[in-house]
């Protein structure tokens, strides 16, 4: 018996398409629809700290911010086996960015991703905490009573 070969209705083959790496994301460049466009969804390569420009002014600045921003996709990713090494050529459907993510957000579907976007719309049963700063926040003290004077 011959393998069935899974195809689009256009007749193009699925192990062509592009899929989305976020958890429980089954979105592919060939059959999924953005219910929000209702056009076949984009993909957006993830950040990485290599891809910074040629320039060697700020290039440890730009790198910096890269990787922090990739950190930041991997977390929401929900996705533990990804880290900064291994997402080079990973990709996030725009399913999972907020309108506000774009450079025209009534237009989402030709509009860029910001330079700052993260895909935040993932559904995910019990999430973990999101990236916090790294700094705890202060502690909470008591209040000192009037000092005493000293008697002479």
């Amino acid at each position: 018996m011959g393998r069935k070969k899974t195809t689009t209705p256009s007749g193009k083959p699925l192990n062509d398409a592009v899929y989305c790496n976020i958890l429980n994301c089954s979105n592919n460049s060939l059959t999924s629809i953005d219910p929000r466009t209702g056009k076949i969804v984009r993909f957006h390569s993830w950040p990485h700290p290599d891809k910074v420009g040629e320039t060697l002014k700020d290039a440890a600045v730009k790198k910096a911010e890269k990787f922090e921003l990739c950190r930041k996709w991997i977390v929401n990713s929900r996705r533990a086996d990804l880290n900064v090494n291994n997402v080079k050529n990973k990709q996030a459907c725009s399913i999972h960015f907020e309108k506000a993510a774009y450079n025209n957000p009534n237009d989402i579907h030709t509009s860029r991703l910001l330079p700052k976007a993260v895909p935040t719309l993932v559904e995910c049963p019990n999430p973990p905490k999101l990236l916090t700063p790294g700094r705890p926040p202060p502690k909470l003290r008591l209040a000192l009573s009037q000092p005493k004077k000293r008697l002479e």
